[in-house]
């Protein structure tokens, strides 16, 4: 129905909306701003592992091997990071996007099984930080890869 009041940008906000509620059937974030936001994610904890190590172990894991460890997953979250910012300028139905995005969702789960070994175990405001942010994104690249 069509109220006589809405002028014409309002009805494109509602449609935009309306239309993106049947495309995503209401999805936390589009396609490209999960891509984008993974993006920031990844990044963000690469610089803080390689910036400072601590941040990834503490105390007695922070031996040269636990360094050199924590260097090598900021390396790789660093990678992930350009891989979903890339991913994020291809087309929403394309299917190397649906492949990262199923990669993505392995990734995540992993990360958040993990993360929540990591927070019972050795508890930290960084660990459940983290937890908190592998578990949106374990949901979100979920139900990207379902509705799909």
């Amino acid at each position: 129905e069509i109220r006589l009041s809405l002028v014409g940008s309002e009805m494109c906000i509602r449609d935009r909306y309306q239309r993106r509620v049947r495309e995503n059937q209401m999805s936390i974030v589009s396609a490209s701003e999960l891509f984008i936001y993974n993006t920031l994610f990844e990044g963000l904890a690469a610089i803080l592992g390689l910036v400072r190590p601590s941040f990834l172990f503490t105390g007695s894991e922070l031996s040269s091997s636990g360094r050199e460890a924590a260097t090598w997953w900021s390396c790789a979250a660093l990678v992930l990071a350009v891989n979903t910012a890339l991913g994020a300028h291809i087309p929403d139905d394309d299917e190397g996007k649906k492949v990262i995005g199923k990669g993505m969702l392995i990734y995540h789960t992993l990360l958040t099984f993990f993360m929540i070994i990591r927070v019972i175990t050795r508890f930290s405001f960084f660990n459940f930080i983290t937890l908190i942010g592998h578990s949106f994104f374990f949901y979100s690249f979920y139900e990207y890869v379902m509705t799909r």
